[in-house]
């Protein structure tokens, strides 16, 4: 059985979630956690084919995130309705490298550990070499491609099609699109991870590793005693109790020392963490303020208790930060799913000094997974340093053995011990039927350049400053908010008045329609052809308000639902009353799928995937009727990032009809001649987020 993301069994271990919101699932739903706590992302491979055989929300860890999958605008456009929800790796304070888990939101418990979904990965896994070797990515491609999509829900011989308008005003149309640093660091915790052992495994490891502690030679150092007990062996072999030492120099939360051409001279000590350092003392010192200089007493934790380490720290009295310009910083009134934290606690690096904290994750009170401080990376919003290098080492995924992941490319030397910033475009990413074509024949279906049509073109000059790179009205959130609302902008509050000159402007593109036209080369199809042509792309205004404004949605005042609706391209593609209303009893009736259950080696797994099926269903019933029968709702709730609810009244008819007109105003007819011969007919007007076409 293919996985989610359309292939077979990858490379690196473990699974991850594949929410195929589509088919109505979505890690809200309330049936999900419950089905979720009983899986083992670190199975043996004969019960990960049977988890994926039984069509679960699985698939495997191929490109390093949890995912949701869905068949909307990117489906039409040819490729994979794709968004990486969170990253399956991540490093702990103590530096170890976990699995986050399947649960859908992984609240984080009280206190400064890890959730516990979270699985500590032996190095002996298979893969485990990969990790931080290998880009983890997937690409958010802007694609225009002039082809039929599928029907648009209740609206019979209208179709989809996947362009969008003045395309020149998006010239970064190849994004990368992932959750670790430069495309494969994986994003570091300040919370550290403690193994699920029983109370009398970890309390007796904890015991012997305080009464060492006590015994050691007088005037013994921490470094000493580290090494004449056996160094890490030994505090693996206390972790694997269930008693985790709490890291304190060695931490992995330590400010870097960047050279002036971002490569990495040194790193500072760990920094106190509020509940696993207790700050007994502080000493002036050359480090910055709160880096620890010495161990008075070292901690443990244990899933039952935790026992502070004592440390003496810096106050940063002799510390002097290197002189850099102050950042940019991300406008928050934008969408930045994938970052939290306060304004100003993430920044855009473009100078060596703004690397010297480090970037770290966490949690949010509700599960999400986001950035909560240091240097920002948000390639999708952002163009990086390091963007052409993953493009460049994409064209040559991994093929020899004993891997063969045409998913995944290797890191250049050059590239991992350095910092890369964000920076300008000097080039234009432009589409190329004869490329799509020449991908199409050379990549696998699981490339993530397969059948891309988009060539880049450097042209030797800035054609878009450093800045937010909006996208489509379709893809500028991530995901269809109905599923993740939380994580919508407006959550930050208000910025800060000190902080409003100093916010990244919305980029304004130097490409004239004329020369998008000459840059889109190699396309002899008519209607390629009409796709490109100079008089559909109006020139850039300057004004991000009036070149984009699909941004208006995010802003202070929401327009008029029926202009709103005119600026979203809302989008369900049309399902049969056979998929809509699925006899799921038959389904968990048959034997033979009874049998695929089974052969999981999940106890009480039909008890639990059954009504998990049936609310999934139902969530996917209430995507359709609120479509078909309250449009103008559905669009506000779309546009205002609302979970998905019935209406608490009935819709005014006049407003559902008002608002069904301007849906449906995205929408052209336009008519295929008899046989395969080329279209003839009305040209297609990419000044329309969306097209159709009439069978």
């Amino acid at each position: 059985m293919q996985n989610a993301a359309g292939h077979g069994s990858g490379v690196l271990p473990g699974l991850a979630q594949a929410w195929r919101l589509s088919e109505g699932e979505h890690p809200g739903l309330p049936t999900a956690t419950a089905l979720m706590t009983t899986l083992s992302p670190l199975a043996s491979p004969a019960q990960h084919n049977a988890l994926l055989t039984a069509e679960l929300p699985l698939s495997v860890a191929h490109a390093g995130h949890h995912i949701a999958v869905d068949n909307g605008y990117l489906g039409a456009a040819g490729q994979l309705d794709l968004w990486p929800l969170a990253p399956v790796y991540v490093r702990d304070l103590a530096g170890r490298i976990l699995h986050t888990g399947l649960l859908p939101n992984p609240v984080p418990p009280q206190g400064p550990l890890t959730p516990p979904s979270c699985v500590a990965l032996s190095p002996a896994a298979a893969g485990f070499d990969l990790l931080e070797k290998v880009f983890m990515v997937h690409l958010r491609r802007l694609e225009l491609v002039p082809v039929p999509g599928t029907p648009l829900a209740g609206e019979g011989k209208r179709f989809n099609r996947a362009l969008y308008q003045a395309p020149q005003r998006y010239p970064y149309k190849m994004r990368v699109d992932s959750f670790y640093q430069d495309g494969f660091r994986l994003p570091q915790l300040t919370r550290l991870h403690v193994e699920n052992a029983g109370a009398d495994s970890a309390g007796g490891a904890a015991n012997e590793f305080i009464a060492r502690w006590h015994k050691r030679p007088i005037g013994q150092s921490y470094d000493e005693f580290y090494e004449s007990n056996g160094g890490q062996g030994w505090y693996d072999k206390l972790f694997t109790r269930g008693c985790t030492v709490i890291p304190t120099v060695e931490a992995y939360n330590g400010w870097y020392q960047v050279t002036a051409d971002y490569g990495m001279a040194d790193v500072w000590p760990g920094r106190a963490v509020s509940g696993l350092h207790e700050v007994v003392g502080e000493e002036p010192a050359s480090s910055p303020p709160g880096s620890i200089l010495k161990v008075v007493e070292p901690g443990y934790a244990t899933r039952h208790s935790i026992q502070p380490a004592k440390v003496i720290v810096s106050t940063g009295s002799g510390y002097t930060a290197p002189a850099a310009p102050r950042p940019l910083l991300p406008d928050l009134r934008l969408p930045h799913p994938r970052t939290g934290g306060q304004w100003g606690s993430t920044w855009l690096p473009t100078h060596p000094a703004h690397f010297v904290q480090p970037a770290l994750h966490d949690w949010t009170a509700g599960g999400d997974f986001v950035q909560t401080s240091g240097p920002l990376w948000d390639p999708v919003h952002y163009v990086y340093t390091s963007t052409p290098a993953i493009l460049r080492a994409l064209r040559r995924p991994l093929a020899a053995p004993p891997y063969d992941a045409p998913y995944l490319a290797d890191v250049p030397e050059a590239m991992q011990p350095r910092f890369h910033p964000v920076c300008g475009l000097t080039g234009y990413d432009t589409p190329n039927q004869r490329t799509g074509l020449e991908r199409k024949r050379s990549y696998a279906a699981a490339s993530p350049l397969a059948n891309s049509a988009l060539d880049h073109v450097a042209l030797g000059r800035e054609i878009a400053g450093i800045g937010y790179h909006p996208l489509p009205a379709a893809l500028e959130y991530e995901m269809d908010p109905a599923a993740a609302p939380q994580l919508g902008p407006g959550r930050f509050g208000t910025c800060p008045p000190d902080m409003l000159e100093r916010l990244a402007p919305v980029i304004a593109s130097t490409v004239t329609p004329d020369e998008a036209r000459r840059l889109a080369v190699g396309n002899t199809d008519p209607v390629w052809q009409v796709v490109t042509h100079p008089r559909l792309y109006p020139a850039s205004s300057g004004d991000a308000g009036k070149d984009y404004p699909q941004l208006q949605r995010f802003a202070a005042g929401e327009p008029p639902l029926p202009e709103l609706a005119r600026q979203l391209p809302l989008y369900l593609p049309e399902l049969s009353a056979t998929e809509l209303f699925q006899n799921l009893k038959r389904i968990f009736s048959n034997k033979s799928y009874l049998a695929v259950l089974d052969s999981t080696g999940v106890p009480g797994l039909k008890a639990l995937l059954q009504p998990h099926r049936e609310a999934s269903l139902a969530w996917r019933r209430l995507r359709y009727r609120m479509w078909r029968k309250h449009p103008a709702y559905y669009a506000q709730l779309w546009a205002t990032l609302q979970p998905l609810a019935e209406p608490a009244g009935a819709t005014p008819p006049e407003q559902n009809s008002a608002i069904h007109a301007a849906i449906l105003g995205q929408f052209s007819i336009q008519t295929l001649p008899p046989g395969p011969s080329k279209v003839k007919s009305t040209p297609i007007n990419p000044l329309a987020e969306n097209q159709t076409n009439n069978k």
